[in-house]
């Protein structure tokens, strides 16, 4: 079986960015979620630039502001 892996970004407090148009008025901006299934997948080298990114204050957030922690590997199975 092929597996595909992707990385999701962790946030400082454990949670998981999502990307999507949160803030009235904004493109884009980031979402915390709970669950890292609920978070948005990248392959590796986006992953770690959404890091800079986030820290840098690129993205806004949909309520608190938080820094990102690093980034997390996902594999799935191709079926």
């Amino acid at each position: 079986m092929d597996f595909i892996e992707r990385y999701v970004v962790e946030l400082e407090d454990g949670t998981f960015a999502l990307w999507g148009q949160f803030v009235d008025g904004e493109e884009l901006s980031l979402l915390a979620m709970d669950n890292f299934c609920d978070a948005t997948l990248f392959h590796k080298e986006c992953a770690e630039r959404k890091i800079h990114q986030i820290n840098n204050g690129v993205w806004k957030f949909l309520g608190d502001a938080k820094r990102a922690k690093g980034i997390r590997k996902v594999e799935m199975k191709m079926i």
